[in-house]
């Protein structure tokens, strides 16, 4: 973004505080998201209005067309869109020339007014009042072709964000799919708990951990790799069943599959056996897809994946010589390393237990 255009917006936000305008007030007492109003007003029919239904509604500018002495524009929130229409007559010269003057898209505004439907069928909230709520000084990314540049997509997420709605949707699909992870383990009587996160010893995995030093007792420790051991003394201690949903810290670069810092879910069963963890497994698996898609089938990078019950068992010794002819229980580190040697790249640590994942991974 040039300087000139960042300038000129800081120079708009100084012309409305010299109206006596504040362009960043605290608070707005919204009635209605976009997804209620959506839901409470869909009944009503084309060029019908409903003046009766007073509402107010919030959210960021993300288009905007101007029609001389009216203009419709969209507010996006976190629940969706919804089509503004604002005219000069009804809101008055002054504050319609404010509208003019000082909205444009990125900004956040407030709108009162009431519901209907125009013509073309979209479901519009016609204008009674409008405040601004935040002024924007930083233009919008290009909503047609969005941001191609992967260190802006990775770096500046929340830009991101805006511009791709895929993106923001895969967010809150995640956060809908941690939800119901909780769901299902407490359902299942498994007691959520929260364990440290600086170790004395690095254990729970294998991996190289962050060191970090604790001034009050002049020792160096390990930000986590795994929450297990901590877990497990729940286990002695008398829990049953217990499960954390948390972070991890694993000092071992950077890839699709891997984030240095990421989180986990690990639980602990008493009185259950692996036949059991996997039950566990496939109902929370699949009982999660089914109630976030509406189906145990989903389409990914365009190939199918079958989440429903029951799955197929397979041993993972016996699984892996089939397909890729090295034995992980009898075959020495060597024979391992070579077998991953022709295939691609070896782990980032190399010791068994990691050749033995990597091979997983092969197959």
């Amino acid at each position: 973004m040039s300087d000139n255009i960042r300038n000129q917006k800081i120079e708009e936000i100084n012309q409305i505080r010299k109206l006596g305008i504040n362009p960043f007030p605290a608070k707005f007492e919204r009635t209605h998201t976009s997804q209620e109003l959506i839901d409470e007003f869909s009944d009503i029919s084309a060029g019908e209005t409903r003046e009766q239904n007073i509402l107010k509604i919030c959210g960021r500018v993300v288009a905007l067309r101007d029609h001389g002495k009216s203009s419709f524009f969209v507010l996006k929130d976190y629940y969706g869109k919804v089509q503004v229409y604002i005219r000069k007559k009804e809101i008055g010269e002054e504050k319609f020339e404010f509208f003019k003057k000082f909205v444009s898209i990125g900004d956040f505004v407030g709108i009162t007014g009431f519901p209907f439907r125009s013509h073309t069928g979209e479901l519009t909230v016609f204008t009674n009042e409008i405040i601004l709520l935040s002024k924007s000084i930083r233009t919008m990314p290009e909503k047609f072709h969005g941001i191609k540049d992967k260190e802006i997509i990775y770096r500046q997420r929340y830009v991101d964000l805006i511009s791709n709605e895929e993106s923001f949707n895969r967010f809150k699909i995640r956060f809908r799919a941690i939800q119901l992870i909780r769901e299902f383990m407490n359902g299942r009587k498994f007691v959520e708990v929260e364990t440290p996160m600086l170790h004395y010893i690095s254990g729970g995995a294998t991996a190289r951990p962050f060191v970090t030093h604790l001034n009050a007792f002049d020792i160096d420790m390990y930000m986590r790799i795994a929450p297990e051991l901590y877990l497990k003394r729940l286990i002695v201690g008398g829990f049953d069943r217990v499960y954390e949903i948390n972070r991890n810290f694993r000092n071992e670069g950077v890839s699709y599959k891997h984030s240095p810092e990421f989180t986990m879910m690990e639980s602990y069963q008493a009185f259950a056996d692996f036949n059991d963890v996997m039950e566990l497994t496939e109902s929370l698996l699949s009982s999660v897809t089914k109630e976030i898609h509406g189906t145990y089938k989903i389409l990914y990078q365009g190939q199918e994946i079958d989440f429903t019950p029951p799955w197929k068992r397979v041993r993972m010794d016996e699984f892996i010589k089939e397909h890729l002819g090295v034995d992980i229980t009898n075959d020495s580190d060597e024979v391992l390393c070579s077998k991953l040697k022709e295939k691609g790249p070896l782990p980032v640590i190399q010791d068994k237990a990691h050749f033995i994942e990597a091979l997983w991974d092969l197959v």
